[in-house]
């Protein structure tokens, strides 16, 4: 068989679990024994740079870190009220389009289901016959 014939089969919950295996396959394991992490010693050049840290610059690391936080956070508020008040209206148009009345709509031909084909009906319509002006 074919993957699309395999797939095509499946119920939509049964697609959610073969994602969420492949998915999980992806992400890594615990360490085992043998991985463990590397330490470096604490009395290295390079260790003992980054502990020096000058206080000015962390405190303007931390206002920096703070405006772009408080930034982030009104961007997601005002996009996320956008998205409700939108959501607002047009739930208010729909409501005022369903309690609006429909169009008047011709009834058609009751008896449809009695015509056959496209045949042309014959006119069965009673002409009376010319009368001459002499006849009165």
């Amino acid at each position: 068989m074919t993957l699309e014939r395999q797939t095509g089969n499946m119920t939509a919950a049964q697609r959610c679990f073969i994602v969420f295996i492949c998915g999980l396959s992806v992400v890594p394991g615990s360490l085992s024994a043998q991985d463990k992490p590397t330490t470096v010693p604490a009395d290295t050049p390079a260790t003992q740079g980054l502990r020096e840290v000058d206080p000015a610059n962390l405190e303007e690391k931390r206002q920096l870190t703070f405006t772009v936080g408080v930034m982030v956070l009104l961007g997601i508020t005002i996009t996320g009220l956008g998205l409700l008040l939108v959501v607002i209206l047009w739930g208010h148009r729909v409501r005022r389009k369903s309690r609006a009345p429909l169009p008047e709509a011709s009834r058609g031909d009751d008896l449809f289901y009695l015509k056959t084909g496209n045949k042309p009906q014959p006119d069965t319509t009673v002409i009376p016959p010319k009368q001459s002006p002499n006849d009165e």
